[in-house]
């Protein structure tokens, strides 16, 4: 006879973040050692009015969360420059909100991606559908590349695209 069970189990990603995932499996062995579960440490909801999302999250060597993605409003006190914006979210690893950054065009912009460096800066890659930070539209749905050190200043913005 063929038995199905269910069970959970957790794995650490990075230094502050734990994913919980339920398995299914036929034929569990009977020494098969369950982990333990997951609790949850905090939940954080910013957003406006409008249609808002995150696309990605990230932590740092010092256990900080950054959330990129798009809002379209003013998220924590920034203005909406028209259509969605991309946003930066920096927390404290006990879901204290650091800073916001907020950047866009008259157009839809998004965060899509994002990584730290061992300098401590940020990156978030995404896409622009105007000229972003004075760059050159190009046509179409431009790539953008933008550079934030830790206490959120914009270093710079990179656009690439083609018509």
């Amino acid at each position: 006879m063929i038995s199905i069970k269910t069970f959970r189990f957790s794995r650490q990603i990075g230094k502050t973040a734990t994913v919980g995932l339920w398995m299914i499996f036929g034929l569990i062995p009977q020494n098969f050692v369950y982990a333990q579960p997951v609790v949850k440490q905090w939940t954080r909801q910013p957003g406006t009015s409008a249609d808002d999302g995150a696309k990605r999250v990230v932590t740092d060597s010092s256990g900080n969360i950054y959330v990129t993605g798009f809002t379209n409003g003013g998220l924590d006190g920034n203005t909406n420059q028209g259509g969605g914006d991309i946003f930066l979210i920096k927390y404290d690893s006990s879901g204290k909100k650091i800073w916001t950054r907020q950047l866009g065009t008259n157009t839809n912009d998004e965060g899509w991606g994002i990584t730290t460096d061992s300098s401590g800066n940020i990156y978030v890659a995404g896409f622009t559908n105007g000229g972003l930070d004075g760059n050159t539209y190009q046509g179409g749905a431009d790539i953008v590349l933008i550079k934030y050190d830790s206490s959120g200043s914009q270093i710079w913005t990179r656009q690439f695209g083609t018509s």
